[in-house]
């Protein structure tokens, strides 16, 4: 993906604004359209928005709260889970039972 953005600013800004008077120029061309290409270019894949538009709004409607969770967690070692008691989690066999589902 990297060769793909160089080879975009060679053809956009290099070939096509050039030839430069010095390597001033072209690092203020290079600035220019650094920052043309992060907050004004608008993006097809993302809603014809600019990227920083699209991440500060996506950033602002992503919870910072992890997911709840629906079941109980333990993380003690050594005990079992309340919904594996009572099963048999080889049965047939003589091995014993994981102390823990994550462990089994």
């Amino acid at each position: 993906m990297a060769e793909a953005l160089n080879s975009l600013f060679k053809a956009e800004l290099v070939r096509n604004r050039g030839p430069w008077n010095s390597i001033d120029d072209l690092e203020v061309a290079a600035a220019e359209y650094i920052d043309w290409f992060n907050y004004r270019r608008l993006h097809g894949q993302i809603g014809l928005v600019p990227p920083v538009e699209y991440e500060t709004t996506y950033r602002t409607n992503v919870s910072e709260q992890p997911a709840q969770r629906d079941f109980a967690v333990s993380i003690k070692l050594g005990t079992r889970h309340p919904s594996t008691e009572g099963l048999d989690p080889y049965p047939g066999t003589d091995a014993p039972a994981p102390l823990h589902p994550a462990l089994g």
